[in-house]
C-alpha cells in the first residue's frame, strides 16, 4: 500500500470478517474494546510514575522503593481484580 491503514480501513476489514463469524483469529484481535464499566481498585504503574510524589523522588533506588511500596496489593484486592476480569476472553472473543 502507498499509505498507512486508517480507522476506516480497519473498520472495513472488521466488517468483512464478521461475515465469517467468530472463527478467525483476526476477528478477535480487531473486535473493539468494550467500554470500561469498572474502575481498577489500585493505581496503574503509569499512574504511579507520573504522579507528583514519584516525580519529586531523587535516585533510582528511592524510586524503585516507592513503586514497590505503592504497587503492593492485598489478598482482597487480588480477589476484586479476579472478579472484575472474569469472562474477558469469552466476552471479547465470543468463546
Amino acid at each position: 500500500m502507498s499509505r498507512d491503514p486508517n480507522k476506516e480501513d480497519r473498520m472495513f476489514l472488521f466488517s468483512r470478517l464478521q461475515h465469517y463469524g467468530k472463527f478467525t483469529g483476526l476477528w478477535c484481535i480487531m473486535t473493539p474494546e468494550p467500554p470500561s464499566t469498572n474502575s481498577v481498585p489500585i493505581p496503574t504503574i503509569e499512574e504511579l510514575i507520573y504522579c507528583e510524589n514519584f516525580l519529586e523522588i531523587e535516585g533510582l533506588q528511592s524510586q524503585i522503593a516507592y513503586i514497590q511500596e505503592e504497587a503492593k496489593v492485598t489478598t482482597n484486592v487480588i480477589h476484586v481484580m479476579a472478579d472484575l476480569t472474569k469472562g474477558q476472553r469469552e466476552t471479547l472473543c465470543g468463546i
